[in-house]
């Protein structure tokens, strides 16, 4: 082989790298998730690929089960996610929450599926399939509910607690009382007005007036 084939060969080389590298992008997801005791769990799914919202093609979640795949969400399609709820925090990252978590789901695993635009060639890439965990909190799942928990033991009484108690009720029965009271005291300065700040005097008839009688003991009459 020529050297001139062996360049032109390192040069294509290098390219398809370039291109194949531009084209690469990967799909992040947990490789297990516990479900929560009410027997619903969350699984997220992010992708790497720099490209905007509307280059973002389809996002689904795959169920894996006997060998087979089967879609059990989409983006776009919220009516065909039976149990299923897709919530998207951004172009890149969503979460997929399922809910009513059986046995049978618990023996399935779960794979995210991300197709975008890039140079106007669809991408698809899946991410590392999810494992379904039992919570540690209650070994049993959505269709066998946890055993309810013991209503706690009722308080016992406190002597103090009773004092206040009845300290409180005598406050509030002086209170009422002196309203009470107020408000007789109210009611019957209005039927009586002037029985405050008032002065009663009595009106006495004068006693009647005598003009007094002339004094004649000092004078006499001549001629008699």
């Amino acid at each position: 082989m020529s050297f001139s084939s062996f360049s032109a060969s390192v040069v294509l080389g290098f390219i398809s790298f370039i291109i194949s590298s531009t084209y690469e992008f990967r799909v992040i997801q947990p490789q297990s998730q516990t479900v929560n005791p009410d027997g619903w769990v969350s699984i997220s799914c992010e992708h790497t690929a720099q490209v905007t919202a509307s280059n973002v093609r389809d996002v689904q979640l795959k169920e894996y089960r006997d060998g087979k795949f089967s879609r059990i969400c989409q983006r776009g399609r919220q009516s065909s996610c039976k149990n299923v709820l897709m919530y998207e925090k951004n172009s890149s990252s969503y979460i997929f929450i399922m809910f009513n978590i059986g046995p049978k789901e618990m023996n399935s695993t779960y794979v995210c599926e991300v197709t975008v635009v890039m140079d106007q060639i669809d991408k698809t890439k899946t991410g590392t399939p999810t494992t379904l965990l039992q919570s540690t909190k209650c070994e049993k799942m959505a269709v066998h509910p946890c055993a309810t928990a013991a209503p706690p033991l009722p308080p016992q009484s406190n002597p103090l607690q009773w004092i206040l108690v009845a300290g409180l009720a005598l406050m509030v029965l002086y209170s009422c009382v002196i309203t009470s009271f107020y408000i007789r005291l109210m009611n019957i300065n209005k039927e009586n007005p002037t029985s405050e700040n008032s002065t009663y005097v009595e009106m006495r008839k004068a006693p009647p007036y005598h003009q007094p009688e002339p004094e004649y003991s000092g004078i006499r009459k001549f001629g008699h």
